[in-house]
């Protein structure tokens, strides 16, 4: 009790002191207040206007992503469609060059027996 008594009398001594300290009134000092105000005012301003465009260009580019993906699922049908015909063509392609392959093996075979029957007959 006695220490709380002490403590709030150390208090009220020092208190004033200290209010006094806040109290004066400093032109200098209240002009130089409302001058760094008004920058910061203006600097509020510009930044405010910046966050609300900063605001805006989101807003847009949210909305131009869903389109963006939208659009870009309908490609990605188009391009598994024309993989599909690059698939299709490619086998295509093996199978005619399969086919060329056994033509021109077949022909070789063909002379190549021609040639060994002309030998026989000559010897």
């Amino acid at each position: 009790m006695k220490r709380a008594l002490l403590m709030a009398v150390v208090l009220l001594a020092l208190l004033p002191g200290i209010a006094k300290a806040q109290w004066t009134f400093d032109i200098v000092s209240v002009e130089a207040y409302i001058n760094d105000h008004k920058k910061q005012r203006s600097l509020l301003l510009a930044r405010s206007t910046l966050e609300y465009s900063n605001k805006l260009l989101h807003e847009y580019s949210r909305k131009e992503v869903g389109e963006y993906k939208e659009l870009n699922v309908d490609l990605d049908r188009y391009t598994r469609a024309f993989d599909v015909i690059d698939v299709m063509y490619q086998s295509l392609r093996t199978v005619l060059n399969v086919k060329s392959t056994y033509t021109a093996v077949s022909d070789r075979i063909g002379d190549y027996k021609r040639l060994l029957e002309d030998f026989n007959d000559r010897i």
